[in-house]
Parts: C-alpha cells; structure tokens; sequence
C-alpha cells in the first residue's frame, strides 16, 4: 500500500503535493485549498491550543463536512487526552476513559457521515499511552468496523529529555496497530514528519503521516535540509557546511547552479519552502519505490550512505518488531 506524507499548507508548495489542514483553517487557508489538485487530509485540531468550547466532536465534524472535495482522501476523527498537558503519557496511570471518549467519537463522526450520504474515509482517532493500552483498543476499533486508524503523536517528540522513550512508544503503536489491522487496513500518524523517522514507520506498516517540518523550519528557523540525509543547515551556512561534499539537487531551486549560486537563492523564504518539499517528495517515492518492496534489501544496501539517526532508528525499529514474533 502507497505510503503519503500530507504537508502543511503554504502558497510556496506545488499544488499537486498531498497537504492536511484542519477543522478550523483560516478562510485564507481555504482559499489556497481551493487551488489544490493534491490529496488532502483534514485534521481534527490540536487538542491543547484550542478551547473546549470549540472543539467538540459536532463542531469538529460539522466543519470538515464544509471543506469536503473531490481532493480529500481522509478525515480525522475527534481525538481527546487524559487532561490538558502534552506530556501527559510519561506516567499515564488512566484506565482509558479517553479512550473510550476517542472511540465514541468516531462511531459519532461515521453514522453522521452515513446519515447524510457522505463517503468520505474516516479515520478513528485513538490517543494510547501505553502498548498494553493500544492493543486493546486498537481491537476495539476494529471490532467497531474501523479499518482505518490515526494515532496523534507530535507529544511523544516534544520533550528532548524523553525522545528516546516517546520514539520506542511510536514504533510500538506501530507494530501494534499493523498487527491487528493487517495488510488491509490503514494507519496514520499525525504530527510527525521527522525525515530519519518516515522510512522506518513505513517500513513497520503506517501509510500516512502529516505534519509541518519542511515548511514551517523554512520559515521560522531558515532551515535546508539536504536531500539524501535529511540534514538540516541554515540558508547562511549551506557553503560552510557542504563546501567538501557538495551539493547535488535537482529541485526546481537548486537545479543547475552551483553552491554559492544555491545559498544566495536560499535567502528567500519560498525557495527553501520549494526545496524542503522536493527533498520529502523524493523521500517519499523512495519509500515507495525502493524501501517498501524489499526493505532488508535497502536497508543492507544504504546502511553506510543514511545519516546515523535514521541507521539508529531503523535497528531499534527492527529488534521490537522481531522481539514482536
């Protein structure tokens, strides 16, 4: 099954490029939208900076009915937390309320969606915290007739102090959710768009991620990410960080000129936005075309060429998914 990355939108990215926005997208958003030919998926917002009173699941459902067209391959149901705090999984000692409040949700949002004659895919939003916590309610999900699922997971990457932990828990949620959904099914991750993560949960079975990094670094930190590695650089650093190994893209930026002649082109916001995406756009068709056909195959033969992160993550993926068998 294809594997999609749904980007945030910008007036700077290609209009076939798959993007997400949410719920509550500004009409000025909405009007790029509206430009768009390339798939959409529709967010069901970031639960800790919206307000309750806004964000309830008729709300929520109500709004992306309006933003339904032909574009759209994917609604997220209203997931919801144990409390208002982002760090709430660390020690999560819930029995799973939220759980069961995610899963109402969702059968909510697939009986109006019926009641109205609306066949648009909906994914059930689950929020676990723990591997023992997604197994039962993955199943539980499915038992529900869900065949399409979407855990949010940019909390469990916020806190540099707990990454390692958050990043294990993702990739058990992973393992988990293939195993009961199958070849089947779908799987989505929301919030993540890490380019060293995107080779290994596709690998482990996700089919989509959405998330903000190649557009929103270019903009507020002035990053380029190098493709091939992923690495990011400030525009005003690419000659000092890559005067010994070049620089080979053939984006609509970089195409054809030289590295002094790319760092000056990277100065403006748009171009780095263009580039990051061109970077992703040609991660995702490796996955695709190279990694998900035979990953043992492209792993052996890219080990040495990838960046240590993406090496590292990719062995601990695989020693949790045979330690899963």
């Amino acid at each position: 099954m294809p594997f999609t990355c749904f980007h945030t939108v910008h007036d700077a990215v290609p209009r076939s490029t798959p993007i997400t926005y949410g719920y509550d997208a500004s009409r000025r958003t909405m009007d790029l939208v509206r430009t768009w030919t390339g798939r959409q998926f529709i967010h069901s917002g970031n639960w800790w900076n919206i307000t309750p009173e806004k964000r309830t699941k008729e709300i929520v459902l109500e709004a992306q009915v309006k933003k339904i067209n032909k574009h759209v391959v994917g609604l997220m149901s209203m997931n919801v937390q144990p409390g208002n705090e982002p760090m709430y999984w660390i020690n999560d000692d819930s029995t799973g309320e939220h759980m069961q409040e995610c899963l109402a949700n969702a059968i909510h949002a697939r009986d109006e969606l019926e009641n109205q004659g609306i066949n648009a895919p909906l994914y059930c939003a689950l929020q676990p915290s723990t591997k023992t916590m997604a197994e039962i309610w993955f199943q539980k999900a499915i038992d529900n007739d869900f065949q399409h699922l979407c855990v949010g997971v940019s909390e469990f990457l916020r806190s540099p102090k707990y990454r390692k932990e958050g990043i294990g828990r993702i990739f058990e949620f992973v393992i988990t959710a293939h195993n009961v959904l199958g070849d089947t099914g779908k799987l989505h991750l929301s919030g993540l768009m890490s380019y060293a993560m995107l080779p290994v949960v596709a690998r482990l079975g996700v089919t989509s991620t959405d998330g903000s990094t190649p557009v929103q670094s270019a903009l507020a930190y002035g990053s380029v990410f190098t493709p091939g590695t992923g690495r990011g650089t400030r525009a005003s650093q690419l000659i000092e960080k890559n005067r010994d190994a070049g620089w080979k893209c053939d984006c609509m930026v970089c195409n054809g000129l030289d590295l002094e002649s790319v760092q000056d082109a990277m100065q403006d916001r748009s171009s780095r936005v263009q580039h990051n995406i061109h970077a992703w756009t040609d991660l995702v068709d490796e996955i695709n075309h190279a990694i998900l056909p035979n990953p043992s195959r492209w792993f052996h033969e890219h080990e040495e060429s990838i960046s240590k992160t993406m090496r590292r993550y990719w062995m601990r993926a695989t020693s949790l998914l045979d330690s899963s068998t």
